[in-house]
């Protein structure tokens, strides 16, 4: 796909009718946006053909005013290149490095003395994944880390890109990397994919099956597999395997002892997300492992995440540990450098209170506020790729559960009472106010909670209100 524009002034006595872009002989409607009088803004994006050789076609646009008068524009030319895929042994412009690591340690494993097998089947297609404009296939063996590369630059078109990389090793499972919808532009830089690679002695075979809120199953969705490091304080996806035509898909799992987070995505949208799953499986050696899983037993809601087209994240707060933490996931499966950023809430938004980061297409990350950063407001962002993909504000500040304890309620009863009692009075307008001052005392004391003096959260401000209009409409009764 690429992207046609043209600018076009035209005189004040005619006006635009009709705009056609010419491309190698056929024409197609576009778009023109008047952006001044009479001046015009032309745009059209084309689908560029599949070629078997490298070929020029030639495009212009045909202008049609309502007098019915037609000017084209001057002809160019396009160059149409084949492109192809390698690994990197002719074409230069790398796309991914993928390295096989022990899931375990994370040490690189050497290819000749652990046999390694990185086998890759690579499709570029269309954005509307309509055409396959190439295939790549490619054996690695004893080949660590494992590269790709592509012919030519896609300058300012768009590819859509789909992988399946399959990996093995000595005394390790074959796994599988499935990459999904994954755009190549000229904003494409080279990914590093790391593939975790678990051995046979300290892992499980899992059968997982996923139905949806109609308990069907999803054929053709994948899984994040997402291992805690707890050393590390992260998750990282160590797998990503695609549900097959019978509703299920296998993932390697350590029985027990490690905790995982599931996240099932179906065409760039995610199904469900399933938040520190531990692999458990009686007897292994008697029958096969299994885990079921729905969109009804799912960790957390949808609700609770926000997406876009190609990242989803959580933002969640302990307030007792006063910890921060996101988990994420990269909808196509390609890694990028993603951040959890919590910064001070003042004129500067400067003052950085903690932070996390990590490479991986999916993962959690966390970081713990300080105690000297009592009762204030901080911001979170999560950022991937430098992009900041999510923003949340938490207030810091004590509840009254905190101040108060279980004295929370007899405290506000006592402060009311007292309140009332010093305004007995004939005249309600000073009940209102000794009603309206208890208030104010209330939320200075911290005893009830305000979110804001703004909006639908000041709830003080609007029982103030309330007490107001009382008032009035009694005392024009009177």
């Amino acid at each position: 796909m690429s992207t046609f524009t043209a600018n076009i002034s035209i005189i004040t006595t005619e006006r635009l009718s009709v705009v056609s872009f010419i491309y190698n002989g056929t024409s197609y409607t576009s778009t023109a946006t008047e952006y001044d009088t009479n001046k015009w803004f032309l745009t059209r994006n084309q689908q560029i053909p599949v070629v078997t050789s490298s070929e020029n076609v030639s495009f212009y646009w045909s202008i049609k005013l309502e007098s019915g008068f037609i000017s084209n524009t001057t002809s160019h030319n396009q160059t149409i290149l084949k492109i192809g895929l390698d690994d990197c042994s002719v074409y230069t412009i790398q796309l991914f490095n993928l390295t096989l690591v022990d899931e375990d340690n994370q040490t690189v494993l050497n290819g000749t003395i652990y046999n390694t097998s990185i086998n890759v089947d690579i499709g570029l297609f269309y954005l509307d994944g309509t055409t396959k404009v190439i295939g790549f296939n490619k054996s690695y063996k004893n080949v660590n880390p494992a590269r790709v590369c592509l012919q030519y630059d896609v300058d300012n078109s768009s590819l859509r890109l789909d992988a399946i990389i399959q990996y093995s090793s000595n005394d390790r499972f074959v796994e599988f990397y499935n990459i999904k919808n994954y755009i190549i532009n000229n904003n494409t830089k080279s990914q590093n994919i790391t593939l975790y690679n678990l051995n046979s002695s300290k892992g499980q075979e899992f059968k997982i099956t996923y139905k949806d809120s109609n308990f069907n199953t999803v054929p053709g969705a994948i899984i994040q597999v997402q291992r805690n490091y707890i050393d590390e304080g992260v998750f990282k996806t160590v797998e990503i395997p695609q549900i097959g035509g019978d509703g299920t898909t296998i993932a390697h799992l350590v029985r027990n002892d490690v905790i995982y987070n599931l996240i099932v995505i179906r065409n760039g949208t995610v199904l469900g997300t399933f938040s520190n799953v531990v692999a458990s499986c009686q007897n292994p050696a008697l029958s096969s492992c299994e885990i079921n899983i729905n969109s009804f037993s799912s960790g957390s809601t949808q609700t609770d995440y926000s997406t876009d087209s190609v990242f989803t994240s959580s933002i969640s707060y302990n307030k007792t540990t006063r910890v921060v933490s996101t988990t994420f996931a990269i909808l196509s499966g390609v890694p990028a450098l993603t951040s959890l950023n919590v910064t001070l809430w003042d004129s500067h938004l400067n003052t950085t209170v903690c932070s996390d980061s990590l490479t991986s297409a999916g993962g959690t990350l966390s970081c713990t506020i300080p105690s000297n950063y009592g009762n204030t407001t901080v911001v979170v962002e999560v950022i991937s790729d430098g992009v900041v993909k999510r923003k949340s504000i938490i207030v810091l500040a004590n509840t009254p559960e905190n101040i108060y304890g279980n004295s929370l309620v007899f405290v506000g009863l006592i402060i009311l009472f007292l309140i009332v009692g010093m305004s007995v009075t004939d005249n309600p307008m000073m009940l209102g106010i000794m009603l309206i001052v208890g208030s104010i005392l209330l939320v200075v004391m911290n005893i009830t909670t305000n979110t804001g003096w703004i909006g639908g959260g000041a709830t003080i401000l609007w029982f103030i209100i309330a007490i107001i209009i009382i008032l009035i409409k009694g005392s024009n009764r009177q």
